[in-house]
């Protein structure tokens, strides 16, 4: 009988033991601060951590992803944070503080150009007003008065950065009404840290993270590619409705008109320091590089890794 009872109690401490394991951890609420402690906070640490450049979850429909044909070690980085992913598959290549906030600057005239062309279309004409015209920051030449066409609005955010002609689309829509369509889109789209103030990203509150810019750039590439495509060009004329007179639009983006690159857009806040999103083409893929608050050169940053990738993967 004590035999009994000494392995009753035994069975017993075994199964308590179980389910509190099991409630610790299936505990579905982490703190963040905790989370935050796991997060690589610099890029020394990111590249310790291999998960960061070799992970990938795919479905049996999805592509398969780059092989590796080299260990060369990813070029060192000055910045916030980067990510490199491949976009057909959802490989990444590369990345560090995908998750941290930044301010994006004019990065945020790509959720801009999405929510005029899924809610105004590019046909239209809009009015810019004085309002617009005198709007900080890059110009894309505007008269205030001037009819354009919201396509040419689009094309004159995506070569020059203009923060005229993304405050005319805004106010063409209203004001209030497209900043909350912005929101509500990055809701939409699971870019849960992200928040919009203002359609041009003049504002330093304007923050987003790589992983859901990543987002972003996917869904502006497989529905309304044309964003981009304005992007690639070196230069683009747009045309005043009435006077019928013509703005040259020379590009600020460094890889436009290079072949391989499909298509990005150039942020820049005191600070948020140098942002750049762009997206290249390598083995008939679309890889993606971001690079957020680049302490030194964007482009440079971007080709490193870019660069870095064609030597490492096939």
């Amino acid at each position: 009988m004590k035999l009994y009872h000494q392995s009753f109690l035994l069975v017993f401490v075994l199964l308590a033991s179980f389910f509190i394991n099991q409630l610790i951890l299936g505990s579905p609420e982490i703190p963040d601060a905790i989370l935050q402690e796991t997060r690589p906070a610099s890029f020394v640490q990111a590249i310790a951590a291999s998960s960061y450049f070799e992970t990938a979850v795919f479905s049996a429909n999805q592509p398969s992803a780059p092989s590796k044909k080299s260990n060369i070690q990813p070029p060192w980085i000055e910045a916030a944070a980067a990510l490199a992913v491949d976009l057909k598959s959802g490989f990444e290549f590369f990345g560090f503080n995908v998750d941290k906030r930044w301010p994006i600057a004019s990065l945020t005239k790509l959720m801009t150009a999405l929510i005029v062309e899924e809610k105004i279309g590019d046909k239209k004409t809009a009015l810019v007003s004085q309002t617009a015209v005198a709007t900080e920051g890059a110009s894309g030449g505007l008269e205030a008065g001037g009819g354009y066409l919201v396509g040419d609005l689009i094309k004159a955010m995506m070569t020059v950065s203009s923060n005229d002609a993304a405050v005319a689309l805004s106010e063409f829509y209203g004001d209030e009404s497209f900043i909350k369509e912005m929101n509500v889109k990055a809701e939409a789209l699971g870019m849960n840290q992200t928040k919009f103030f203002n359609p041009s990203g003049l504002s330093v509150l304007n923050q987003s993270t790589a992983n859901d810019l990543r987002k972003l750039a996917g869904i502006i590439l497989a529905d309304y590619p044309e964003i981009f495509v304005a992007s690639r060009e070196r230069q683009l004329s747009i045309y005043e409705i009435n006077s019928k007179k013509r703005i040259e639009l020379p590009s600020i983006n460094k890889f436009s008109g290079q072949p391989d690159f499909i298509g990005g857009k150039t942020g820049f806040l005191e600070e948020a320091q140098q942002n750049l999103l762009s997206i290249f083409r390598f083995n008939n893929r679309p890889v993606l590089i971001i690079v957020l608050g680049s302490k030194n050169d964007r482009f440079e940053e971007t080709l490193k890794i870019f660069n870095w990738i064609k030597k490492a993967y096939e």
